[in-house]
């Protein structure tokens, strides 16, 4: 009887012992599965929200300085936030200063029509343009570049169209990037700025 019951407990250990082990296996093999799961998932979101391919973010700030000799400088800083998930390679850069004002007189009398003619979206403001190639210019996900321009003005210059475009490097042999455009009034940042030192001085 007590070999019996010896055997008994023996086998009861064993067979618990066999069920913990189990319990083990299935927990790595869920884990396993989970994972898995996890990549096949996240490599369809990948693949099917584009997050292969980069996003970028542009913002534009334009300040100016009246020298002297009545020269203008306008200051251009625009800065490129990678807003995607994989880093992001700038090949070229290009900025563009559109005269509106007092240029624009002209303009508005060769196309009198409410909207450009010729299909186009804007009308055909006199310019300057700056190209530049940035060779190895890369930008890692969440961070940020910072572009910075000076251009010298005409004195009678009052109001410009401020447009940027760096071209997106995946897209190679197609002109396609990211691009923004900001009109910017010199007379109103002027008094702009006189009105803060003014607050500055009597708060």
């Amino acid at each position: 009887m007590a070999e019996f019951i010896t055997a008994l407990f023996t086998h009861s250990a064993n067979f618990i012992s066999w069920i913990w082990d189990s319990i083990g296996d299935l927990n790595d093999f869920v884990q396993i599965v989970a994972i898995i799961v996890t990549g096949i998932w996240g490599y369809i979101l990948f693949i099917r929200q584009r997050q292969r391919y980069p996003r970028a973010n542009l913002a534009h700030h334009i300040t100016h300085t009246r020298l002297d000799d009545g020269t203008i400088v306008l200051h251009v800083d625009v800065t490129l936030t990678n807003a995607g998930q994989v880093l992001l390679k700038i090949v070229k850069g290009q900025l563009r200063i559109q005269y509106v004002k007092p240029a624009g007189r002209d303009v508005l009398k060769d196309d009198p029509g409410p909207f450009p003619s010729n299909n186009e979206r804007e009308f055909r403001w006199p310019s300057d343009e700056w190209e530049e190639t940035l060779g190895a210019c890369e930008v890692e996900p969440g961070e940020n570049n910072q572009f910075h321009y000076d251009v010298r003005l005409k004195q009678a210059v009052e109001v410009v169209k401020v447009y940027s475009y760096y071209k997106n490097e995946v897209k190679k042999g197609r002109d396609i990037g990211w691009n923004l455009t900001t009109l910017y009034d010199l007379n109103a940042a002027q008094q702009q700025r006189e009105k803060s030192l003014i607050q500055e001085v009597n708060p």
